[in-house]
């Protein structure tokens, strides 16, 4: 028997008597991640398949390249441009595009490449809930493989208040919920807030608190998993350059 919780369609379902959600999991559990940097025989700089639950996405990343001509003194320092695509919702792209080059802008050492164009793709090839988190976890890892100097990498994770409760990475069911909605992306080494992302007025500044403490937990999950597999790039990367020993 679940207990029931308010849709925007009518009654749903979203947490049981067990504490159990639809799909399974506890309100502070991850999806199951998968996550593979570099795919053999691809021309591009770097790139990066991230699948979160039944999300799955694809970013590519083209440069830094010098550019041909400066026309503008604003236009001196690197140049970053994502392109985000979701063939089941193409308006997001111009809320997300902007989002996304803020971010990494902020957090890539644009410095070292005056003059340079970074462009950024992101593909939606499944859609099932934190989307923009999933997105943000597949850039990350493909500015990785491509070499792009950063401060630091940035994680992301979604939370909703469901019934009450602080939920994390929703899925495409639970985003239907009718409650607040967090986005929220943390760079993994610092804990800093890169991303604080809102979907409607919250009740209090305590439940701000709760969810972006939530959020931020949910964050240093996902960590945990990429950054195994950042490890294993670093080895392949050093190996195929002669710097490991056989």
């Amino acid at each position: 028997m679940k207990r029931e919780g308010y849709g925007r369609g009518g009654r749903n379902e979203y947490i049981s008597l067990d504490g159990l959600r639809v799909d399974g999991r506890r309100p502070e559990e991850v999806r199951h991640i998968a996550c593979h940097i570099g795919t053999p025989g691809n021309a591009i700089d770097g790139n990066a398949y991230f699948e979160q639950g039944n999300t799955r996405v694809l970013a590519t990343v083209v440069g830094p390249r010098d550019r041909k001509s400066v026309t503008h003194r604003m236009e001196e320092g690197m140049e970053l441009k994502c392109n985000y695509s979701n063939r089941q919702d193409r308006r997001s792209a111009k809320e997300i595009e902007p989002l996304l080059e803020d971010m990494f802008r902020s957090v890539i050492l644009v410095d070292q490449y005056p003059k340079s164009r970074l462009d950024i793709s992101i593909e939606v090839i499944q859609a099932d809930g934190s989307l923009l988190c999933a997105a943000v976890n597949a850039v990350s890892l493909a500015l990785l493989h491509a070499g792009v100097p950063m401060k630091d990498m940035i994680c992301a994770a979604t939370v909703g208040m469901i019934d009450g409760q602080c939920v994390i990475d929703l899925n495409g069911y639970e985003s239907s919920a009718d409650g607040p909605v967090l986005q929220i992306g943390v760079l993994a080494q610092t804990g800093s807030i890169s991303l604080l992302d809102i979907s409607t007025r919250l009740s209090s500044a305590s439940q701000l608190q709760e969810m972006v403490s939530a959020g931020t937990a949910g964050c240093k999950g996902i960590y945990s998993v990429v950054r195994s597999e950042a490890h294993d790039l670093i080895i392949r990367l050093a190996s195929s350059r002669g710097i490991l020993g056989t």
